[in-house]
């Protein structure tokens, strides 16, 4: 599974520093308006106040995924205004999961549903939790709070940035797809432009009938990768590479640290795998057919 992204206070603030040319730490705690003492005792417990940084990357358009993660350039050009909607913020995080309720939302963050909603009411959310969750998860923070982008991470603010094109891959190369997009030449056996296909990461080819009649062999299937099997969505349709093969099926919890794997076709019976053979997983979030 892909490896955590992991947030450094220290390094945050070096770079927040480095950004604006500061050379101690009392410049910095100037321009965010606290006191020395605050900014140290960030330091030293490790965290910061996240509305105080975000309106930093604003002022000075830089990227909070570079500010927070080293992550992506510098510099941005982003429209911080709609980081003001926390609807529109969580309606993405919503949207990127295929999450449909705030109820599931608000399990997936670990509160209540009733602080969603105090959230939606005040226009006002935990920054620390929503950093935390996506940064367990991959997803941009520049494209959570701003909808710029692509929600992994992609800078492209072109106007044809909707318009990317997704790789074709062999099913055998899903177990290697890289979590920067950094496709390896030799994989690729094609480029499809789908607008449609926001959020998609790459393309494999159905094989065999054992997902008939929902998908032929030889069907196209846009796949979007995860990083973490808590959040698989049970009884919807997943790539699961492990070390006999890569498969493509319906998922549901199983006991024991274990997967149950469905097909389509009723002539393949269920199995079980342990999620410790799981080397990556993506879901499957859209098909393209001939007739």
């Amino acid at each position: 599974m892909q490896e955590k992204r992991t947030h450094n206070v220290n390094l945050s603030l070096d770079r927040m520093k480095d950004a604006l040319r500061y050379e101690h730490d009392t410049e910095l705690a100037s321009e965010l308006d606290i006191g020395a003492s605050t900014l140290s005792s960030w330091r030293t417990r490790g965290t910061m106040n996240y509305d105080k940084v975000f309106e930093f990357c604003v002022r000075h358009s830089l990227s909070i995924d570079w500010i927070m993660l080293g992550k992506n350039s510098q510099n941005s050009n982003l429209d911080f205004g709609s980081t003001q909607n926390v609807n529109n913020v969580l309606n993405r995080l919503k949207e990127v999961f295929n999450i449909e309720s705030d109820v599931d939302l608000a399990r997936k963050l670990g509160v209540q549903k009733n602080v969603i909603s105090n959230w939606r009411l005040r226009n006002k959310a935990d920054y620390s939790k929503l950093f935390n969750y996506s940064s367990e998860y991959g997803v941009s923070l520049d494209w959570l709070l701003t909808g710029f982008g692509h929600p992994t991470g992609s800078m492209d603010n072109s106007d044809h940035s909707q318009d990317k094109r997704i790789p074709l891959i062999p099913i055998t190369a899903a177990a290697g797809f890289p979590a920067e997009n950094n496709y390896q030449v030799s994989y690729i056996e094609d480029w499809y432009v789908i607008p449609d296909f926001k959020y998609v990461d790459f393309l494999i080819k159905a094989r065999g009938d054992s997902m008939y009649p929902k998908y032929r062999s030889g069907d196209v299937l846009a796949c979007r990768k995860i990083s973490n099997d808590s959040f698989i969505q049970w009884g919807r349709t997943y790539v699961v590479d492990t070390p006999q093969d890569t498969l493509v099926k319906r998922l549901y919890p199983g006991g024991d640290h274990h997967i149950i794997c469905k097909s389509e076709n009723e002539r393949y019976p269920d199995f079980d795998i342990s999620k410790d053979d799981i080397r990556s997983i993506a879901i499957v979030v859209g098909v393209v057919r001939l007739e």
